[in-house]
């Protein structure tokens, strides 16, 4: 997993996946002729605070900052 930065963005967050979230949400990276590559549980992601606080409300994940 590459180094989060010292300081995020404006408007953005770091969630944890939780294990409802292990295998379901996408890291945004892509294989070619694979495919998108998940993230597992515990995995730690910087996402704008909208889409953080949706997956927060799906139980994929949790705000962490």
């Amino acid at each position: 997993m590459p180094k989060q930065p010292d300081a995020l963005p404006e408007g953005y967050v770091t969630v944890r996946i939780t294990k409802f979230g292990d295998g379901k949400v996408s890291t945004g990276q892509d294989i070619v002729g694979v495919g998108d590559i998940f993230a597992k549980k515990d995995d730690t992601l910087v996402l704008p605070l909208a889409i953080a606080t949706e997956l927060e409300k799906r139980a994929l994940a949790e705000i962490v900052d």
